[in-house]
């Protein structure tokens, strides 16, 4: 997966970084910090952070984070469809967490 997110960056500017938690045990909004994104008056705001939590099987498993740079390429009504189709517990019960 490094590989392939490398790659993309390299190749689209757009810096992808996944964060695997599980709730209530969770950094917030201190990966900002750590992966120095989104910071006020930073030029840089290309960039995704695909957030994977389980919520104790109660809730949607993905959440996207998404930098303003992002959503001029794909706009938030990508990320809501993408986070529906396949953060839901439903599929996530049909497909497993393993795929």
């Amino acid at each position: 997966m490094d590989t392939m997110l490398s790659n993309l960056e390299k190749d689209t500017g757009f810096r992808v970084r996944v964060l695997c938690q599980a709730y209530p045990n969770t950094p917030g909004l201190a990966v900002r910090d750590y992966w120095d994104l989104g910071k006020e008056g930073q030029k840089d705001d290309k960039y995704i952070v695909l957030v994977v939590d389980q919520f104790g099987g109660k809730g949607n498993v993905l959440n996207f984070n998404v930098g303003e740079g992002v959503k001029f390429a794909l706009p938030n009504i990508f990320w809501t469809r993408l986070q529906g189709k396949y953060g839901s517990p439903l599929f996530f019960k049909e497909n497993g967490n393993d795929f």
